[in-house]
Parts: structure tokens; C-alpha cells; sequence
């Protein structure tokens, strides 16, 4: 998956984080690009302002956004709405990075990279940040210090955090560096202090420095890893819960705050000890993770189009939904396909499942092809009725309803499976897909008194167009017959999460 539509927050108040990093994957990865993506809001910034004042090349940006030429779309929004992803139109897979708003529910794929997500991600770490790389132990003393607060430092606290600095002592004007953001109005500064315009790879200086000061968010973790300490002062009482999540010491918002910032200043020992203990994990190259991910295509329900839609389990490759419309669960696969359905697939996977091959449970499974029979002929009592089971395998059903004097027929992607119902078995069955299957070339049958898929048709990505086809495949007033996966099950109502972590990967509905 190469081609990606970066889509990063444009709005005031949400810095520039998002946008420098989303800027920065795209130019990683050939075909990408990054979407300057403006909506109604009034607090917008401008996309010329943000090309001119952030240094993007035109070249790098589009403004519209076409679904066609994407493989997927990731989010950096901070936070975005239901209302404003529908908005957007992005028939593809839509991946969220540390995303905090509505949309997160109905997401395809979603990345925590900051610690204070929900838990429900499909991965998460700070190893996914593209981070320095360790250059000293955290030191105690306090002579050079850092000052900048993200690309806008709405709240003033640059200039708010230099002269407490200076005023009470702590740091001598000259040792102050403080940086403005490419998109902050000027600030007032005390005499002496050093100030910075945005500094190209600041996380390459970090190490520079015997403290930052910064409110929450990728420079905090940038220092750290580089041994750096870190005080955080943050504009919000989000940023505040999101500091207290993460460990990093930090002055509450609100009145008092000096008082709480002079204290950790002073208790140098205990500053540098919490960050030492933030772990950063393994790193991960997010460019390169994107990459690989092998989006399936996601337009919604398979059942029946909606996007409307809840999450129910995230896994590093699949997430699972509940279709707000139909109530269908699904799974939207990221990663490589299954396997094929080939003679292994019936023998050592099958194996592993339930302990036997397939055709050792053969007897077992005519057993019930017998139970399944007379329910049906308790709705349909029509004699020589034409019948196709879609996916027979290896022919026990098709065995049982030839015996019942059903005229049967059968299909399966599995040529060796096939071979054995017609060879040995004698019952007429051809190897090929069901959604290209034709009955007229392949048994001179247009149409079928009865369908039958058991344990088949949860293998179908597109469930929708099956169901049309099926419908079409079966003569008025005929059977339609399938047995699938249940979530109503005991399995199902007693642990969900459980359930659903063990359905294969190749079952993309339930």
C-alpha cells in the first residue's frame, strides 16, 4: 500500500505536529501525498498560509480529495466527527492516527502513538514516533533550557514560561532558548532571552539542552528519548490528563501553576528520574508499516453498503465491526490474504481446527447433511429438485442429497476436491469462484430449485453482491439454505472479544 492521502489537521488550536509529520511520511513513501483538506470551519488556516509559513512544496499538497486514486487515507486530526469524515467521501480504508474524536469508532485501522488512548487501537507505542536516538543520561542540573510550545502556542505560554524563568532566578536569560512556531503571533520576550524562529530537526538538538519545556505532545517524547528531561505545562485540562497518563512531571492549567513549575524545576533528581522511566519500546517505521499493511478494500457493511458502523475488536491485522444498519458483524482484513482452499487447507488445517482431516469427519458431516435435509423437505417437498451446494468440499452433503433424490450439483474453489466428487463420488461438480459461477455452461441449468452453503458463506468479502447472485441462482419460490458462524451462540453471548479473536482469518462476516 504506497499510495496515500495523508490528511493532517489544518485547524487553529491543533499546532503543527500533525501536519510535519504527516508532510514527512508522505515524502517517504513514492505516490503519496499530503491533503491541505479545508473545511467550513472558520478556524482553518489558509493553505497558503500553511505552504508559506511551514515551508511545504506545492508539489507535495492537493486540496481535493479523489477516492480513485488511493489506496487509503490516514487522519491526523486530533480529533475528527462522524459528520466530518462523511463529509470528506473516502470510499477506501481510512486509517486514524491518534485520532480522539467521533470518527474513531468507524475507522478501518487506528494507530495510538501518544499514550491516553482508549485502549481499543489496533496497535499502539511510542516506538511508532520517529524519535532520536538516546545521546546522554538525563541530567540534573538546570543551566541550558529549552522553551517551545508546538507551531502556535495559542495559550502564550512560551512567552508566559521565559519570564518565570528569568524572573525567579531559575535561569539566567542567556542560558533561555525559547522557539517560536512557524504559524505563533510574536511574543514578547524578556531582555537577553535567546529566541528562535522553527528550528529545522529540533529533535536532533534536543540533547543540547539540560531541560525542555513543552506541553504535551511529540517534543515531550523526542527529549525523552533523546535524555532529555521534560516539564510539561499544558494549555488544556486534556493535555493535563494526557501528561498524568504518560508519566512525564507536569504544572496543572490553572491557578498555582507557577508555584507547581518552580517546584519541579528545583527537584531536578526527581524530573529527570520520571522521564528515565518512560519507556519507549522498540521502534517502529511508521512509513514503512503503512506500507505493508495491505489494506482489503472497506466500503462499508459487505451485507448491505452502510458506513454506519461500531467497532468491536481491533487486532494488529483485522478490526471487526457491527453495522449500525443491518446489525451484521464483519472484519475488515489488513495484512496478506488467507490461504487458498487447496488440499492442505482440508487436511492439516482442518486438522488443527477440529483434530481430524476433513475427510475423516466425512461420516460426521453426512450425519448432518441428513438433519439439514429434512428441514428442508419439511418446506419444500418437490421431488428431483435441482440442487447446488456452493463450496461442497469434498462432496458429503452432495452425497446425502443424492440419496434423497435431489438432482445435486457442486462447486469449489478446490480442484482437489472437486476431483474427488466427480471421480469418486460420481456426482457432477466443477472447480472455479461462485461469483463468476454460470450454471447453463456448467451443468446446462440456468437455475436452481435449491442453493445450499454450509460454513461457506462467511468466505465471501462481498456478501452483498453473493446474496444478489444467489438470488438470481434460484428459481421463484425456491431454497436459499446456509449455516454460518453466529454470534447469538453460547461462545458469543459469553465473551465476545474471545469469540471474535478466534474467528479465522478468512471469515470476513458472522
Amino acid at each position: 500500500m504506497n499510495r496515500i492521502l495523508f490528511i493532517p489537521s489544518v485547524l487553529r488550536g491543533r499546532g503543527t505536529g500533525h501536519l510535519a509529520r504527516c508532510a514527512a511520511w508522505s515524502k517517504r513513501l513514492p505516490g503519496s501525498a499530503l491533503s491541505l483538506h479545508e473545511t467550513d470551519s472558520p478556524d482553518t488556516f489558509p493553505s497558503g498560509t500553511i505552504r508559506n509559513r511551514c515551508g511545504l512544496v506545492d508539489g507535495s499538497t492537493v486540496m481535493r480529495i479523489e477516492p480513485d486514486r488511493w489506496d487509503a487515507a490516514v487522519l491526523d486530526r486530533f480529533a475528527t466527527s462522524l459528520r466530518e469524515l462523511a463529509g470528506m467521501g473516502l470510499e477506501m480504508p481510512v486509517i486514524g492516527i491518534d485520532e480522539g474524536g467521533g470518527a474513531r469508532v468507524s475507522l478501518s485501522y487506528l494507530i495510538d502513538t501518544l499514550p491516553g488512548g482508549d485502549g481499543t487501537a489496533n496497535v499502539s507505542g511510542l516506538g511508532f514516533l520517529d524519535l532520536p536516538e538516546r545521546a546522554k543520561d538525563f541530567p540534573e542540573k538546570r543551566e541550558r533550557v529549552i522553551v517551545c510550545f508546538g507551531g502556535e502556542d495559542r495559550a502564550g505560554l512560551t512567552s508566559a514560561v521565559a519570564r518565570l524563568l528569568v524572573s525567579s532566578g531559575r535561569a539566567e536569560p542567556e542560558n533561555v532558548l525559547a522557539v517560536r512556531g512557524a504559524l505563533a503571533d510574536p511574543a514578547t520576550l524578556p531582555a537577553g532571552i535567546r529566541a528562535s524562529g522553527p528550528v529545522e530537526d529540533l529533535k536532533s538538538r534536543l540533547h543540547d539542552f539540560d531541560l525542555v519545556v513543552t506541553s504535551f505532545g511529540l517534543t515531550a517524547f523526542e527529549a525523552i528519548a533523546a535524555g532529555t528531561p521534560v516539564i510539561l505545562v499544558n494549555p488544556t485540562s486534556y493535555h493535563d490528563r494526557l501528561a498524568g497518563l504518560s508519566g512525564i512531571p507536569f504544572a496543572r492549567r490553572g491557578l498555582g501553576w507557577e508555584r507547581r513549575f518552580l517546584e519541579l524545576f528545583d527537584d531536578a533528581g526527581s524530573v529527570s528520574r520520571a522521564c528515565a522511566e518512560i519507556d519507549i519500546g522498540a521502534r517502529i517505521d511508521m512509513p514503512g508499516f503503512l506500507a505493508e499493511l495491505d489494506a482489503a478494500r472497506d466500503s462499508g457493511c459487505p451485507a448491505c453498503r452502510s458506513l454506519k458502523r461500531s467497532a468491536l475488536l481491533r487486532d494488529r491485522e483485522r478490526s471487526f465491526f457491527r453495522c449500525g444498519a443491518c446489525g451484521i458483524t464483519y472484519e475488515i482484513l489488513f495484512g496478506a490474504d488467507p490461504t487458498g482452499y487447496g488440499r492442505e487447507y482440508f487436511v492439516e488445517e482442518y486438522r488443527n481446527q477440529y483434530g481430524r482431516t476433513y475427510l475423516e469427519d466425512f461420516d460426521v458431516i453426512r450425519a448432518m447433511a441428513s438433519e439439514r435435509l429434512a428441514i428442508m423437505r419439511s418446506i419444500s417437498r418437490s421431488i428431483e429438485s435441482t440442487l447446488l451446494d456452493v463450496g461442497c468440499a469434498y462432496g458429503p452433503f452432495l452425497v446425502e442429497s443424492a440419496v434423497a433424490g435431489y438432482r445435486a450439483f457442486g462447486i469449489d474453489i478446490s480442484a482437489d476436491a472437486v476431483e474427488h466428487v466427480t471421480r469418486t463420488l460420481g456426482i457432477p461438480a466443477v472447480t472455479g469462484d461462485y461469483e463468476d459461477f454460470d450454471g447453463t455452461a456448467a451443468f446446462s441449468i440456468p437455475r436452481f430449485d435449491v442453493v445450499t452453503m454450509w460454513y461457506v458463506i462467511e468466505h465471501f468479502r462481498d456478501l452483498d453482491a453473493v446474496l444478489a447472485k444467489t438470488a438470481r441462482l434460484v428459481v421463484p419460490g425456491g431454497l436459499f439454505c446456509f449455516s454460518t458462524p453466529n454470534l447469538s451462540g453460547i461462545s458469543g453471548i459469553r465473551n465476545l472479544r474471545r469469540f471474535l479473536a478466534a474467528s479465522p482469518r478468512d471469515h470476513y462476516t458472522l
